[in-house]
């Protein structure tokens, strides 16, 4: 019998899973069978009973602590939804989780709310998420994260799509970098959302930008609840062979689009 997070947000889909609230009903409607999660409020309080995790934060903000914790808190309920006993989830010299061998995951975290996802490496090869709050500040930035062809489809003044479009790219930088350990530009690729679903195709369109497992076109989604934007995208194992790891470099990672100054 699998096990489920005993967590308000956190459970994997089908019959069995557990939680409540509106953004929990809307990841397991759209995570596959498979996929771990976990998703709450940012909590002050939340903490950690692994040193090694703890040593990660120790000279940072106080505010930066609270988000990594927030961050190795969901994770480890969304690892636990897909069999993962609770284990430190230590952080790589380029700030990157390490997570469990045989895992893979990915955590993001906006002001108010933190998401992750987990799934075991035999079913999902690479996996990105990414929460944003709704903000105009993104209407200003449009010209550099937005791609030319996106910016068609919007008017400027639209901060729902611009952080939208946002959002599902960091959700699959996450997902292409520890695969590739090369970095993605904004115009590198462009979303495109499908009318009347929570679907998105993102595309790489520069040329120059290698592909990941043979492909250069993936499928994801994207959540607006209270507000804030999550976008979720993984890709299954049969879809695409196993990138090698460098010597030296752990299998079990999953990073950013840049290196943050702080650890997630």
């Amino acid at each position: 019998m699998k096990k489920f997070a005993e967590n308000p947000i956190a459970g994997q889909t089908g019959a069995n899973a557990i939680g409540a609230g509106e953004l929990h009903m809307r990841l397991a409607r759209c995570c596959d069978p498979g996929i771990g999660f976990s998703a709450g409020p940012i909590c002050q309080t939340h903490s950690s009973p692994f040193p090694a995790e703890h040593q990660a934060v120790a000279s940072a903000a106080e505010t930066r602590r609270i988000d990594f914790f927030n961050g190795r808190h969901h994770a480890r309920l969304a690892l636990e939804a897909v069999g993962c006993s609770a284990r430190p989830i230590p952080r790589l010299p380029d700030r990157q989780p390490m997570w469990p061998s045989g895992f893979i995951g990915s955590i993001s975290h906006s002001k108010s709310t933190c998401v992750a996802l987990a799934a075991a490496r035999a079913h999902v090869a690479a996996i990105g998420v990414d929460v944003e709050g709704i903000s105009p500040r993104l209407n200003t930035v449009r010209s550099k994260t937005l791609h030319p062809l996106e910016r068609t489809v919007r008017p400027e003044s639209d901060a729902a799509y611009n952080t939208a479009v946002f959002s599902a790219k960091e959700a699959f930088f996450k997902a292409y970098f520890p695969m590739t350990e090369h970095f993605l530009g904004f115009q590198d690729a462009v979303v495109r959302f499908h009318e009347g679903t929570e679907r998105f195709d993102i595309s790489i369109v520069n040329p120059a930008v290698p592909a990941l497992f043979g492909r250069r076109q993936f499928d994801g989604m994207t959540l607006i609840c209270k507000g804030e934007v999550v976008s979720v995208l993984w890709i299954a194992t049969n879809d695409g062979p196993q990138r090698v790891p460098k010597p030296g470099r752990p299998d079990s990672v999953n990073g950013q689009t840049d290196l943050p100054s702080e650890p997630i």
